[in-house]
């Protein structure tokens, strides 16, 4: 170990399942655990992605010990999920690049009851970089999809991640699907009518985008009311005041760029409700897990899109970016809007729903 990391402790290192489990922390700071989980069912030779997440262990504290805990048990399912995500980038086809073979998935927990500190972060990012030069492996870092929201006064510390989360792409992948199916229903863009919750990020860039596309009005919510305030100029643009104002508006698509877990039996029972609404979803992390609420939400017809597919792009912007090689959004864009055509047609050959027709064509071999 190199005198760059001669603080560096690790407790634990166990693999289960091929995935292998590292434990550390600093002789700095004892009262700081790093946790980060590596896929090892990969052949060597591949660049380890790490989303590194806060946990508050003064929150969490009875899941953090033992080697099966509910922490680690979580930490592992992510690890698997982003090693699915990573696979199911080659199947959809939107870059010629085969991800699978260049990428390997890794999660990172920080976990600690301390106050969010710069000094924290930076000792996860030393713990990475000494797991992967004895792994003879490269690991970059990217701050969780939340992180920078939840720790705003470490924006500097963030900004040092290796890689950024690509908002751009996201928004672009989020339009040009529901865009699809509005008008596989007869309504042009500059014709339709949408709703955006969450305008953080990733949702004011939709919110603008939406706009420079010219769609014929936008519907904004969010629950702090300051990320909506240089909205309120625009004229396409409503702000809705409230979250009942919101799932009231008159539109054809809604799209959720906000907090995990927003659709539930009740959101559901309001989407049923609309009488104009075609399209739903979006790039919210977890949107998809209330299978019971998009059931009742799609009885009568309507299209669920889900968040895999919104943020397909930014995951593939992501790793041509570490890749370093060029991207072609333009030419990502039409790969979707292809992708999104092909798998409505599947959707009304099997006559299935859209998102259970995308379950199949990413389960399919």
């Amino acid at each position: 170990m190199s005198d760059k990391f001669a603080d560096l402790i690790f407790d634990e290192d166990h693999t289960d399942h091929d995935i292998r489990v590292v434990v550390g922390s600093s002789r700095l700071m004892p009262d700081v655990k790093v946790i980060a989980a590596f896929d090892r069912a990969v052949g060597p030779g591949r660049t380890y992605l790490a989303p590194i997440r806060w946990i508050d262990t003064a929150a969490r504290a009875s899941e953090v010990q033992g080697p099966r805990s509910p922490l680690l048990d979580d930490l592992r399912r992510q690890a698997v999920n982003l090693r699915s995500k990573i696979r199911s980038m080659d199947k959809l086809g939107l870059s010629t690049i085969r991800f699978s073979e260049k990428f390997a998935a890794a999660r990172v927990f920080i976990c600690t009851s301390r106050a969010s500190d710069s000094s924290v972060w930076n000792l996860g990012r030393r713990f990475l970089e000494e797991v992967g030069a004895a792994m003879n492996e490269r690991v970059v870092s990217q701050v969780d999809y939340d992180q920078r929201r939840k720790h705003p006064d470490l924006g500097s510390a963030l900004e040092s991640i290796d890689f950024k989360t690509k908002h751009e792409p996201s928004a672009i992948a989020t339009i040009a699907a529901f865009d699809c199916i509005l008008q596989r229903n007869g309504i042009l863009l500059r014709d339709s009518r949408w709703s955006v919750r969450g305008v953080g990020d990733l949702g004011i860039r939709i919110v603008r985008l939406l706009v420079q596309r010219g769609v014929r009005s936008v519907h904004a919510f969010d629950i702090d009311p300051q990320r909506t305030r240089p909205l309120l100029s625009v004229p396409e643009v409503k702000v809705c005041a409230s979250e009942e104002e919101f799932l009231a508006s008159d539109v054809h698509a809604q799209v959720s760029a906000a907090e995990a877990g927003w659709l539930n039996m009740s959101v559901a029972e309001r989407i049923v409700s609309s009488r104009t609404l075609i399209a739903f979803g979006g790039p919210e992390a977890g949107l998809d897990r209330n299978s019971e609420a998009i059931r009742l939400a799609t009885s009568t017809g309507k299209t669920f899109i889900p968040s895999m597919l919104c943020g397909s792009l930014g995951l593939v912007s992501n790793m041509i970016e570490v890749l370093g090689q060029d991207e072609d959004l333009a030419d990502q864009e039409q790969r979707l809007r292809a992708l999104v055509g092909r798998i409505a047609s599947l959707a009304a050959e099997k006559n299935v729903h859209f998102h259970q027709a995308f379950g199949e064509y990413l389960s399919a071999s």
